[in-house]
């Protein structure tokens, strides 16, 4: 095998580490989806970066016109250019979904270096469509230059909390803020780690949390964060998205404590509302 060919298959394994660490499917699944052509996809009539299976034309031309508008409302926030368009697919099937994304536990959607794969559960919805691919399109960002075994990448309660905030509440919709704080004060919350494990990511199951719940309390954290400073919060941004440096390092930079000290000091500011 060439070198080219070589380093293409380490991306491609290496983008399955990352597809496993956001959607929990096999590093297998995985690799079998990435090698699946995406020939048979249709292209909506209104925007060639979003295509459908089955007969979801209407649907399709729905997402294909909100689609800039959410892309905008994710560089807004963050400060952050995508280097390319990321490509929205939408599966008539749960056969489909698994296919492509190597995803066999039935999500609303699912993002990967591909772009974001629309299960069945989202077709016709198109007010829920919006917050939830706002959140999917937010993770493609983020794992759009981590090329790299040794680049550092986000822990899971800030790659959530951060598509969770940039997509006003997009996968946390069953719990409210009350609900998390209320959670959060009775000693039932996550403990925030300070740098990501590409192997093994602690989502909320690791606390006993339901996914919604763990969204919204990662979502609250990042949004206390962000509001210290909103400008500085896109500076630290960009740099843990470029993976060249380490969460716990570039956080600790930015705001002169550790995650766990802002997280303490957060949980206390909750005890008194």
């Amino acid at each position: 095998m060439s070198f080219y060919g070589m380093n293409k298959l380490f991306v491609l394994i290496f983008s399955g580490i990352l597809t496993v660490s956001i959607s929990a499917c096999s590093g297998f699944q995985f690799l079998t989806a990435s090698y699946k052509s995406t020939d048979s996809f249709i292209n909506s009539e209104n925007n060639k970066n979003v295509k459908y299976k089955g007969d979801n034309k209407e649907y399709a031309n729905q997402v294909g016109l909100m689609l800039p508008k959410l892309i905008d409302t994710v560089e807004d926030k963050l400060g952050i250019k995508f280097t390319k368009m990321p490509i929205i697919y939408i599966c008539d099937t749960w056969q489909c979904m698994e296919d492509f994304t190597g995803a066999n536990y039935q999500p609303r959607a699912s993002a990967n270096k591909r772009g974001v794969f629309i299960s069945p559960k989202l077709i016709g919805k198109v007010k829920v469509t919006k917050n939830v691919l706002t959140h999917e399109i937010t993770h493609v960002l983020s794992v759009e230059n981590i090329h790299s075994l040794f680049q550092s990448i986000p822990p899971a309660w800030f790659d959530e909390g951060l598509a969770t905030f940039v997509s006003n509440g997009g996968g946390a919709e069953k719990v409210t803020d009350g609900q998390a704080i209320e959670s959060i004060n009775q000693g039932k919350h996550f403990i925030p780690n300070s740098d990501g494990k590409k192997f093994s990511r602690m989502y909320g199951d690791k606390w006993g949390l339901e996914p919604h719940m763990f969204y919204r309390q990662s979502m609250m954290l990042v949004k206390h964060i962000h509001n210290k400073n909103p400008e500085k919060f896109k500076i630290f941004v960009r740099q843990v998205f470029s993976g060249n440096y380490k969460f716990s390092e570039v956080f600790y930079k930015h705001y002169n404590a550790t995650v766990l000290e802002v997280w303490g000091d957060y949980k206390n500011e909750l005890q008194k509302t």
